[in-house]
């Protein structure tokens, strides 16, 4: 069996100006727990809230990671950060034929290392970055003290986990080959989706747009979910599948709430 190089999808990142309003918007009014607070890291600066197995994240970095930390209007998810399986990360992607470069190192203000990142050549086309992040020492420690902390459904919304990030890409045949080399052993449904460990699952579907097409967040109750954002003024769209967050106050982030499928 093939040896696992991805652990789970470990956080998405929503390049903006400036993190503080969604940041406040999520872990203020929302109520949801703070994964890292609003932190300067010199070529970053970023927020990001606890939605039980993942993160999602707001990023304002200018120029850095051309043209995925440009924000766009609407705001998009345009990061997609994989938390590696253990090994040799970068000899893996090598033996799978998937272009990447090399392991890059954060170091926190006293020098110690916090993050390595892979990033990844061409899996959902110039619309999102796709990266192998691996955390390291306290950082990594912190992290998984946060996630083992987060209590489902103790939120305003009641969320539960991330369900899943739905990806729109227009070569649907090419993008599944390089996902299922990535990925393997891990194998997609017959309707695009993978299960990758507690992580959310990643979905693609055939479509016009390359790129993150929304974040469903799992809720104990649709009719809770319905009502702390009424309570908030956060009502967005509904339909069948579920609700969606108010736009006007998202930047237009696609934000969908769901009961457990």
């Amino acid at each position: 069996m093939t040896q696992p190089l991805v652990h789970k999808l470990d956080h998405v990142f929503v390049p903006v100006k400036d993190p503080e309003p969604l940041f406040a918007l999520f872990t203020g009014t929302l109520g949801m727990p703070v994964a890292w607070p609003v932190t300067d890291r010199g070529l970053y600066r970023s927020g990001a809230f606890c939605a039980g197995n993942a993160n999602i994240e707001f990023i304002t970095a200018p120029g850095a990671f051309p043209p995925f930390s440009e924000p766009t209007e609407p705001l998009t998810f345009r990061g997609i950060a994989l938390e590696p399986a253990d090994g040799d990360a970068a000899a893996m992607l090598d033996q799978r034929g998937l272009a990447h470069g090399e392991p890059a190192t954060w170091t926190d203000d006293s020098g110690a290392p916090f993050v390595t990142n892979i990033f990844l050549a061409d899996l959902v086309s110039d619309a999102a970055m796709v990266f192998l992040s691996r955390y390291e020492g306290a950082t990594r420690r912190a992290r998984r003290r946060t996630v083992d902390e987060f209590t489902a459904g103790d939120n305003p919304m009641g969320v539960h986990r991330v369900a899943e990030v739905t990806i729109g890409v227009r070569d649907l045949d090419r993008t599944m080959d390089r996902w299922m080399r990535l990925l393997d052993p891990h194998a997609p449904d017959d309707h695009g989706a993978f299960l990758v460990g507690n992580g959310p699952t990643i979905r693609f579907r055939r479509s016009p747009i390359d790129g993150v097409a929304g974040v469903w967040l799992e809720v104990g109750s649709l009719e809770q979910a319905r009502d702390a954002l009424r309570e908030r003024d956060m009502l967005g769209p509904m339909r069948a599948s579920g609700i969606g967050l108010d736009y006007a106050r998202t930047g237009g982030l696609d934000v969908w709430l769901t009961e457990k499928r």
